[in-house]
């Protein structure tokens, strides 16, 4: 089996760049969740050397311990793959690891003890280094685990690029439904959650509106057009989440018709059933989200989403032959176009509802006086949880919109300038400064340069992203996965299958020359 892919310069460059920038990223990630709200000096009786390391440990909370020991995990598997890179002693590789993650540790908890908004804890430092440890031991046993998945992901991009595809959309559901990921395993918390799910459909939607005319009938135009963006900004989420099932139900069809051979109906059932099971595991994943609420109606609407999905699918799959969207540069096009029109207009609706503008308001100049316009001012004083889910949804939007954009500029191709990322960054910068313009003049949104800042960095990663996920997809489909020793009708026969089933293939089937008993029923067949 060719395994020369992993020494493509695509590959190289996946794995040298990238692991220093997701390091980075590690690090500010662990500054910000330990530093936040950034006041120090506030106040603090006993502020400084004095307070530091001076929490009582007792009594322990186990999701407070367990939440440190995670935060650190992947800052331990990041920093330990970095180090490897850049170190020539492998043995030097963990303990720099762990060094490194508790000099970080006890910097910030140093800090917190200058902040009357924190607590620096012994027991949070040895949390926080455990779970460096526990993440740099993770990478060191999985290293060699590396080389193989690649090959195992080239091997299925060759062969069975849907399912590639199938469970890429999957996991970005998942972490879409997961942001901000501020996870809480209290157990009080958890119940607390349980309890107040919402199990009736649109029951948030109608306490909204209920509470919208009392507030309009009092005058109160500020607080009815609070509500207002309240209202349509849960709206556009389920239209998200109905669009999404949509294309989930084309992709998961195409896998169960044409991988497994399902029939037309009996597919449509198994997918369907897939979905749901998909779309109700993705609520209950919130529970342990802080800032996230278990709502029945999002459910609604992805199975919704599923049922359009099915019944709209004859639209773009075929069920004459081995034709689907994914295989033909035309369809990916369109779908391609639509999906950028579709992340365009979703963006500006987003950054201008409540759609209740003030012409009349001096809206410009008190936007450029105030503390909020500055970069990232308004996630300082805001609470993490929240700060976090509005970046990362913001820079969500960005990066897929650019990455929809750049396939409808090169389609699957990949060619195109090398100022192509830059290109498509200032049109979503111009895009941001737009919105932020239209702002001004709502009583209820806040301008900022933060957005225009987001939406540059997000539109850049989605080009980039896009680009390098083409070649990859171009490199694994030219590879022919034969050994050298491999017969001409064992390679014909195990075309397309899994490694694991064309191993169980070659055992199945003797070669063509071995010796064999004869039948007592058949006679033996002469081989010429």
């Amino acid at each position: 089996m060719s395994m020369n892919a992993v020494s493509h310069p695509t590959v190289r460059f996946l794995v040298r760049r990238y692991v220093g920038l997701l390091t980075i990223l590690a690090v500010l990630f662990v500054l910000q969740a330990g530093l936040v709200p950034f006041d120090f000096m506030g106040g603090r009786p006993n502020a400084g050397s004095t307070a530091l390391f001076g929490a009582k440990v007792t009594p322990l909370t186990f999701p407070d311990i367990v939440s440190n020991i995670f935060l650190y995990v992947p800052l331990g598997a990041l920093l330990y793959w970095a180090l490897s890179l850049i170190l020539r002693s492998r043995t030097l590789v963990l303990p720099v690891t762990i060094v490194i993650a508790a000099a970080l540790s006890g910097a910030i908890e140093w800090i917190q003890a200058y902040s009357p908004a924190r607590v620096s804890s012994f027991i949070d430092f040895v949390s926080n280094v455990l779970g460096a440890s526990l993440g740099a031991s993770i990478t060191w046993m999985c290293r060699w685990i590396g080389r193989r998945l690649l090959g195992a992901v080239v091997f299925e991009l060759r062969y069975r690029p849907q399912a590639v595809l199938l469970k890429l959309y999957c996991l970005v559901l998942v972490v879409f439904a997961a942001i901000p990921f501020s996870f809480s395993f209290d157990t009080s918390r958890l119940k607390r959650a349980v309890k107040s799910a919402n199990l009736v459909p649109f029951r948030a939607g109608k306490m909204n509106e209920a509470l919208t005319d009392e507030v309009l009938a009092r005058g109160d135009y500020t607080a009815y057009s609070h509500l207002k963006w309240q209202r349509m900004k849960r709206w556009s989420r389920w239209a998200a989440e109905c669009a999404s099932f949509v294309v989930l139900a084309w992709l998961w069809l195409s896998v169960v018709r044409y991988d497994y051979g399902f029939g037309r109906w009996a597919a449509k059932v198994l997918v369907f059933w897939l979905g749901g099971t998909f779309a109700v595991g993705l609520s209950a994943l919130q529970f342990p989200i802080i800032s996230r609420a278990c709502d029945v109606t999002d459910i609604l609407f992805r199975l919704l989403g599923l049922w359009l999905g099915l019944v709209t699918v004859s639209i773009y799959l075929r069920d004459s032959g081995r034709i689907t969207p994914a295989l033909q540069a035309q369809a990916w096009q369109r779908l391609a176009k639509v999906g950028c029109a579709v992340a365009a207009g979703y963006i500006f609706y987003a950054g201008l509802i409540p759609l209740t503008f003030d012409l009349g308001s001096d809206g410009p100049a008190e936007s450029f006086a105030s503390k909020a316009f500055l970069p990232f001012y308004g996630y300082f004083i805001a609470r993490f949880d929240l700060m976090m889910d509005d970046a990362m949804e913001k820079f969500a939007c960005y990066v897929v919109f650019s990455a929809l954009l750049a396939t409808c500029w090169t389609g699957m191709t990949g060619a195109g300038p090398r100022s192509r990322p830059l290109a498509i960054a200032a049109a979503g910068v111009a895009i941001s400064v737009v919105i932020e313009l239209f702002q001004m003049f709502i009583p209820v949104r806040v301008t900022s340069l933060t957005d225009p800042i987001l939406a540059g960095a997000g539109c850049l990663a989605g080009a980039i992203a896009q680009q390098y996920a083409v070649k990859f997809y171009q490199l694994a489909s030219s590879i022919h996965f034969v050994a050298p020793d491999e017969p001409a009708h064992l390679a014909a026969a195990t075309q397309g299958l899994a490694p694991g089933d064309a191993l169980i293939a070659t055992l199945a089937e003797p070669k063509p020359d071995a010796p064999s008993e004869p039948s007592p029923t058949r006679p033996p067949v002469r081989r010429r």
